[in-house]
């Protein structure tokens, strides 16, 4: 009875009278907005510092791989920090977690506007990824607590959207405040972006823990009707025991390594592209800052609306493996046509391919492993996949720095993406085809033992 009094019919309206549609997209306007910027001051805290290059690399007397090693310091503590902090939101909820950190990784951004050197600002930003470390696989666990896999990929899609928006926001605010605010009480342009970039995190972070609900059970804006059919919507989606397996549960189960060697690809573009782009830009003859910030700002323009329509592509087509496959080879045929080119507007051109590529495997990369994984194992799952692939992003910013500071020039660095993103795609594509294997061969075994009973 309870199955049936929560089936949805095909207009989306449950036995009870609860309309389902309805129901999901009063949770999208509650929640996404939030999270959207709740990620965007994540994104925002990270990838400041490509533009900051522009002026900081010279202060701090930093050479092209100091400061790549200075934006893998940042994956290391995301590494350390993304399993432990992501199972403690599964346990302890998303408004006290979520708010502590917020408040947390806004007073290391703070901080990051007074380093004096090259050891101060790998300490900074070793910080800044403790801090912000179970930020993305935190939030995408808090999702599967709240959206039902039919609306998953859309979802994830507008959340993503945080990613190319607030880089392309990014770029000229970064560039005004650089410019505007320069020696301003005898400060630093750069010093003042850190500074000013980093201070609303702590209020965001402040307003979570009276803003954030961690279950849907617990949600008083929905009606109880339609608590009730989400919770069991939920709960039949990932059925299992409520308690999540342990830490080491996770190392044993092998699509966390495929899907992990997935997210590795995507990390390892998303930190190039972010760290390195105003640098290539520069590179290409543009020299003012502010017309430097506009030019960056592009691939990420037009990345946000490839994240879009291919996320609501996949959810009308209802199939995520083979558009995540497309778009990751199309991430990096568009690296490789930068290789193969000289020009500045063809270099551009093709790095805004590469990006619309990227952003859309995004979108529906992250709705496959929830689709295999079974609910007890969801938090370490997931935590477990963004760490293994956060490694990408971890190496990107020491191969990109070094490649520069041997050959003068980032165009060897563009294959290192391209290749990148070709194991993003086998790993959509094998991860899937497992999973969907072994949960059919469990699912099998359970109806065995159901009849033997």
């Amino acid at each position: 009875m309870a199955e049936a009094s929560a089936s949805v019919s095909a207009q989306g309206v449950g036995v009870q009278g609860v309309d389902a549609n309805e129901t999901v997209g009063r949770v999208i306007r509650r929640l996404i907005p939030f999270l959207v910027l709740v990620f965007a001051m994540n994104m925002l805290n990270r990838v400041n510092l490509g533009f900051a290059a522009l002026q900081m690399n010279r202060a701090l007397s930093l050479t092209a791989t100091a400061f790549g090693i200075a934006g893998s310091c940042y994956w290391i503590g995301s590494v350390v920090a993304e399993v432990p902090g992501t199972v403690a939101l599964g346990r302890w909820g998303a408004r006290r977690v979520l708010g502590w950190i917020l408040i947390a990784w806004g007073a290391v951004a703070l901080c990051t506007g007074f380093v004096q050197g090259a050891q101060s600002l790998f300490i900074c930003r070793l910080a800044l990824g403790l801090a912000e470390g179970c930020g993305q696989p935190g939030i995408l666990l808090y999702l599967t607590y709240w959206i039902p896999d039919t609306h998953r990929a859309r979802v994830n899609s507008r959340f993503f959207l945080c990613l190319p928006l607030t880089n392309a926001i990014a770029s000229p605010v970064s560039a005004l405040i650089m410019q505007n605010m320069h020696g301003w009480l005898s400060f630093a342009g750069w010093r003042w972006m850190f500074v000013i970039e980093g201070f609303p995190s702590i209020i965001i972070g402040i307003i979570a823990f009276y803003y954030l609900t961690d279950r849907p059970k617990d949600a008083a804006w929905l009606s109880e009707a339609q608590r009730n059919w989400l919770q069991e919507t939920i709960d039949r989606t990932h059925p299992g025991p409520r308690k999540h397996e342990g830490l080491m549960s996770g190392f044993s189960n092998p699509l966390c390594y495929v899907f992990g060697l997935g997210w590795f690809g995507i990390a390892f573009f998303m930190s190039a592209i972010t760290m390195f782009l105003p640098l290539v830009v520069r590179q290409l003859g543009y020299r003012n800052v502010y017309e430097i910030s506009l030019i960056a700002a592009i691939p990420f323009v037009i990345g946000l609306f490839a994240m879009l329509f291919w996320g609501n592509h996949a959810d009308k087509k209802k199939e995520r493996m083979w558009h995540s496959v497309i778009a990751a080879l199309v991430g990096g045929l568009g690296w490789l046509l930068a290789y193969w080119t000289n020009s500045p507007v063809l270099v551009i051109t093709s790095i805004t391919i590469a990006a619309a590529g990227m952003y859309a495997a995004q979108a529906t990369f992250w709705a496959l492993p929830p689709a295999v994984f079974s609910k007890k194992s969801m938090a370490v799952g997931l935590a477990l996949i963004a760490t293994l692939g956060q490694f990408g992003g971890l190496v990107a910013p020491i191969i990109f720095g070094r490649i520069r500071d041997v050959y003068g020039s980032y165009n060897a660095a563009y294959l290192t993406v391209t290749v990148a993103m070709i194991l993003t795609a086998g790993a959509s594509l094998l991860g899937t085809l497992w999973g969907r294997a072994r949960k059919a061969r469990e699912q099998a075994m359970a109806g065995v033992a159901a009849t033997a009973r």
